[in-house]
This record gives C-alpha cells, sequence and structure tokens, in this order.
C-alpha cells in the first residue's frame, strides 16, 4: 500500500499513570490554547464513562483527554487517555446498530428489493412503507394484513427472482408489524398467511422465524435478490444460531462460513463490502471472545491458541480494509477506527448483543 492511499482518521494514547494528567494537559495548552471544547462527542464506545474530559478543536481535528475507569469488563485498570480524531460525520453504525439488528439491515435494501420485484406501485407502496421500522415496530392492528394479503397473492404469478424480491419485501413487512407474547389478532392472521412464529428463548416470548427470508433465498440461491436475503441473515446472527440445523455451532463461525461461501457464489455488487464488513466483525467477535475477559454469551466457542487469535485478528483487518477502500466516507467511520485498533494490536470493539435470551 503506498502512503498516498492512507488517511490518519484517529490516535489513541493511554497511560495507567493517571498522575500525569494535570501535566499532560498543561503541555497540550501550551501547544494548543486553553481548552476550547471538541466540537462533537467521541463517537467511540465506552466514551460516556470517562471522568474529567478536556477536549480542544483545532482546525479539522478534535482532542480529548480524560480519565477512563475502564469498567466494561473485569479485571481492567483506570487509564489516562488521549484521544485525536479528525472530524468526522457521526458513523451509522458506532453502537453497532447495522450488525447485529435485521431492522437497520432490512431499512437499507429495502428499496433495491422493492425493485428487483418490480410490483405495481400501488401494491409496492404500502408494503415498502411498513419495511422501515427503524424507530420500532409498526402499531399492531389489522390494517396491516390486506396490503400484505394483495402482494402475497401478486407475488404467485412472478419469475422465481421477483418473487423471492417479494418474499424478501413481505418478511420485512412482518418483522416491522412485531410480535406479540400471547398471539393476538394480528399474529394469528399473519399466521394463516405464512409466517411462522417460534419461541427460541423462553425469556424473550415468540419470534417471527423469518420463513419468507429462507424462501427468499432458496428461490434465487445465485441471483439478486438471494444475495440480499443473504446479506440479512448476515446481520441477524442470533437467527442464524437459532437455526434448529445450526445449534452447537457459535454464531461468529456461522457468519463466517455463510459470508465466505456468499462471496464465492455471488459476483461483486454494491452490497458486497458489507458482506465483507460482517466478515470483519465476526472475526474480530471470536477475537474478543478469545481475550481474557472477553468470554462472550455464545458458549459454543472453543478457546483459541495464541497463533489462531492473530489469524482471527489478520482476516479481520484483512476484511475492513476491503470496506474501507470500497466505501469511503460517513459509513467507514466505525471500520476506520476499529481497523485500526487491531492493527494497533488493541482489543477489538465488544458488540452490544447477545443471542442467549439472558
Amino acid at each position: 500500500m503506498r502512503t498516498g492511499d492512507c488517511e490518519l482518521d484517529a490516535i489513541w494514547y493511554e497511560t495507567q499513570n493517571l498522575d500525569t494528567r494535570d501535566s499532560l494537559v498543561h503541555e497540550l495548552s501550551a501547544s494548543w490554547g486553553e481548552p476550547n471544547g471538541a466540537s462533537a462527542e467521541p463517537d467511540i464506545r465506552g466514551w460516556g464513562l470517562w471522568k474529567s474530559i478536556v477536549g480542544w478543536h483545532i482546525s479539522d481535528t478534535d482532542i480529548w483527554v480524560a480519565n477512563d475507569p475502564n469498567t466494561t469488563q473485569p479485571g481492567r485498570k483506570p487509564r489516562l487517555l488521549v484521544y485525536m480524531r479528525r472530524t468526522m460525520p457521526r458513523d451509522f453504525d458506532v453502537m453497532d446498530r447495522w450488525f447485529g439488528s435485521v431492522i437497520e439491515s432490512q431499512a437499507v435494501v429495502a428499496d433495491a428489493v422493492a425493485q428487483i420485484a418490480g410490483l405495481d406501485p400501488a401494491l409496492t407502496s404500502p408494503i415498502l412503507s411498513h419495511s422501515r421500522c427503524s424507530e420500532g415496530p409498526a402499531e399492531r392492528n389489522g390494517d396491516l394484513i390486506e396490503p400484505l394479503a394483495r402482494w402475497l397473492a401478486a407475488a404467485k404469478a412472478l419469475t422465481p427472482s421477483r418473487r423471492s424480491a417479494a418474499l424478501l419485501l413481505a418478511d420485512f413487512y412482518v418483522t416491522c408489524a412485531g410480535t406479540s407474547p400471547d398471539p393476538d389478532r394480528l399474529q394469528k392472521s399473519l399466521t394463516e398467511f405464512g409466517a411462522k412464529y417460534e419461541t427460541r428463548f423462553v425469556k424473550d416470548g415468540p419470534d417471527y422465524a423469518h420463513n419468507f427470508r429462507e424462501q427468499a433465498e432458496m428461490l434465487d440461491p445465485r441471483g439478486p435478490a438471494g444475495e440480499l436475503a443473504g446479506f440479512v441473515s448476515l446481520t441477524d446472527p442470533c437467527f442464524l444460531k437459532g437455526s434448529t440445523l445450526q445449534r452447537g455451532q457459535a454464531w461468529p463461525d456461522l457468519v463466517i462460513e455463510k459470508g465466505t461461501k456468499m462471496l464465492t457464489i455471488f459476483p461483486p455488487t454494491r452490497w458486497t463490502p458489507y458482506v465483507h464488513y460482517a466478515l470483519a466483525r465476526a472475526h474480530a467477535v471470536k477475537l474478543s471472545f478469545a481475550l481474557p475477559g472477553g468470554a462472550g454469551d455464545d458458549g459454543d466457542l472453543a478457546p483459541l491458541s495464541a497463533a489462531v487469535m492473530q489469524e482471527e485478528r489478520s482476516a479481520a483487518i484483512t476484511q475492513f480494509r476491503y470496506f474501507l477502500k470500497k466505501k469511503p466516507g460517513t459509513e467507514s467511520v466505525f471500520a476506520s477506527q476499529e481497523a485500526w485498533r487491531l492493527l494497533a494490536g488493541l482489543p477489538p470493539s465488544q458488540i452490544h448483543f447477545g443471542c442467549t435470551g439472558e
């Protein structure tokens, strides 16, 4: 890689010598002037726990000095941080809003899925408008039934690829309808139209089984709708783990297995970088779980040797680099920060969801 191809986005220093804070702030102030506050929040995991924060905003750079209790994992010691970052738009995925959230990922691809289905706009509009629910499931009422009934009826006459897309959009629609602990009228009606529900974790109650998405993948296994169905399933690792056939395998391994297979099946498209991103996160999570104090919620992960841990780190870096090359800009903020952490030998960021129902 040529140096001209690189862009430094952030620098992170840390020390456990907390007594040096005042002298450090004094020294930095001598160079940069009195602290004038950063232009934005640090936008990095755990910053809300920082204490005694001092910040500067200089040209296109934000700088923070802070004491970090470092209590996100047992056994870690407090530290003094200096974090310098190029001013960047807030990352859409900084708290794992995309990876691990089928609602977020389906919103990314809904328009493309509707275009592949190619049904009448009068049928498409109500389905599409209720297939994006990042703010939470739609209000549960019987008005959701008729649009789905007409949509599924029209889908029966479509070619496999278009029908696959229609089923995938139906899957988004049913997902946004939410679920009820005790099956209500809406849930019973959705079941009559083919939606399946299962209780994988008793504490969580029934959950939509995404059978429409599975059908979409099977109908168009090497086509554009099948690719999008596979992509959304990669961002729903708890569903992969909950599959009857996959119990006993750790979800990061399932994501890696499926994502790698997708890269061999589908030619490069605008969605390919997101597959690499999912692979990067899965490799990073395997490394995170293997580090001291990093035992995740997935008891199916076997311990990793030092050599395998380094392989996981290298694999994550490689996948992040691909994503950064193909998706520069706002979407790459978290990826660039995470790649930097891994290159520096630091632990990867932790995930913010669990698959055990605990």
